[in-house]
Formats: C-alpha cells, structure tokens, sequence
C-alpha cells in the first residue's frame, strides 16, 4: 500500500425490515376481468405477505392474499368488477405495512371504435358505450402524443381533421364525475378517403330554392332557424347527420305563408356537424350547423 498519510471515507446505509408496495401506485387504470401483477419490495425472505384490497380510499379491506411466501415479491391479481377511482392496495409482514401512494382506477376502456363517415375536414368517431361511464373524452395524434379533440356525453364525437394525411384517433371514459378515468382505447387510423360523406351539400346549398340560415351558428344549447319563402307551400324541417340519418323534426310538414318563419332547434346533447334539411314543393335546402361538445 502506498505510504504516508492518506484519507478515507466510511459509507453506510440503514436497512431496515420494511416493505413497499410499487405497483400499482397511484394514476393507473385498470380492466375489470383482466389479470394485474401486484409488484413490491421487501427487505429479507422470512415472514409471509398478507395483500389487501380497497375500493373506497382505505374505509374498508378486502384481503386478496393472506399467506404470499416471503421470498415472493409479486402477485397476480385478477381485476374485480367494481367501477371505482379510489382503488388502494396494501401490503403487510410483520408488523410492517404499506399502502399505494396514490388512488388508481377500475373502469372498462372504450371497445370497437369506428369511423361513421369520412368528409375532406372532418370525421366522426363512435364506440360501444362502457358500464358506468357518463362522459368520454376524444383524441388525435399529433406529432407526438394524443392531444385532446373535446368532452361528449355520448358515444359519438365530430373531430375537425383534413383528409391530407392518415390520422389515429382514441377515446377514454370517466365514471362518478370525472373521478374514475379508464386508460385510453386502442387508436384507430382514420383514412383519407372519403366515405359516407354528404359530398353534395354544398352543391345543394349554392342552388338553394329556400333561404335558410342559423344563428348562433355554431350552437350550444339551442339556436333559431330562419326561413324565408316566396310562396305558399308546403313545408317540412329536420335535422339530419352526414349521413342523412333523422336526427330531430324540428317542424313536421305542414302549409306555410309566403315570408319570413323562425324555428327553435335545442335538444341536441351530441357534438358534431349537422345540416338542416327544409323541404318542400320547389325542392330541399340544406343549412350546415355546428353543435359545440358540452
């Protein structure tokens, strides 16, 4: 060894018979009816694991295992049923305990998402409607992650995205006021191709027989259609999706006096473009409308 004086340094740590829970651990969101491997740390391989459960933020327990040898140091753990946000899980040996450092979700993902139809600037996104949920929540890839399109109580969402290039689009549900979020749907590419897409509607609206108009335009919880006829005819309004489908009868056909007639459109709980379609004895008109999500 080298002679003369010389300095050293002495390190220590302490070690003590703790354990820690380190998955789950706060945020994640989980499917019921899906297996889970509950992950921990512990110090040594003597004394059995007892593993606990709870749904409402530590109130009550249920225990999931009550003998998990010591040298383990995870468990497989198949999700219950229960929609929940305030899931905890607790693990003990010993005298020594430990418990999630966060609440985390139990809550079914989004399935079969589809595009309905395919316009230049827009599409609309649907998917089967999860147990429990009371709103969704939209999204579009951006150049690196999903950003947010937009909120809707339904199972449907209108998403403004050129058709220039491929798009992927998601969904993921909240439950109890948006306290319970489940994890996000498998995306889905949308394509650039047109389909079910009323292309002809601005043909129909430059060579309208009728002056329509809406306002406000877009809308959120009701708006005034306006009509202004030339003669006395016979007169129908709906409103239609991009697919023609009957979404309300705003006014069932009947005879109107030549001149100006205004109709309330409200009611309408589902984002996305819509036309209303006034017919009549010298054809059909169409005026777009926006309703904005809630």
């Amino acid at each position: 060894m080298p002679q003369g004086p010389q300095e050293f340094w002495v390190t220590y740590e302490y070690i003590t018979d703790d354990v820690k829970v380190t998955y789950p651990n706060g945020g994640e969101s989980f499917v019921p009816g899906e297996t889970e491997i509950i992950r921990w740390d512990a110090y040594g391989n003597t004394g059995a694991f007892t593993i606990e459960y709870s749904e409402d933020l530590g109130t009550s327990w249920d225990t999931l295992a009550a003998a998990v040898p010591g040298t383990e140091r995870y468990y497989s753990w198949l999700i219950p049923s229960t929609v929940t946000g305030h899931a905890l899980i607790r693990l003990s040996r010993s005298g020594s305990r430990n418990i999630s450092d966060a609440r985390f979700n139990i809550i079914n993902a989004p399935l079969n998402l589809v595009v309905n139809w395919r316009c230049p600037a827009s599409f609309q996104l649907s998917w089967k409607p999860v147990p429990g949920a009371t709103s969704y929540e939209a999204f579009l890839l951006g150049q690196k992650y999903m950003v947010q399109q937009g909120m809707t109580t339904d199972t449907s969402f209108w998403i403004q995205s050129p058709n220039a290039a491929v798009a992927w689009a998601s969904v993921r549900a909240f439950a109890a006021n948006g306290q319970v979020v489940s994890r996000r749907a498998v995306a889905i590419s949308v394509p650039t191709a047109t389909s079910a897409c009323l292309t002809s509607v601005d043909n129909n609206i430059a060579h309208s027989p009728y002056a329509v108009s809406v306002f406000p335009n877009p809308m959120k919880d009701h708006t005034t259609i306006s009509l202004n006829i030339e003669e006395d005819e016979e007169i129908s309004i709906t409103l239609v999706d991009l697919c023609g489908k009957e979404i309300s009868s705003v006014a069932e056909a009947g005879k109107l006096s030549a001149g100006v007639h205004q109709f309330t459109l409200q009611n309408i709980h589902v984002s996305g473009m819509y036309m209303v379609m006034v017919k009549g004895e010298n054809g059909v008109s169409y005026e777009k409308v926006i309703v904005t999500g809630i």
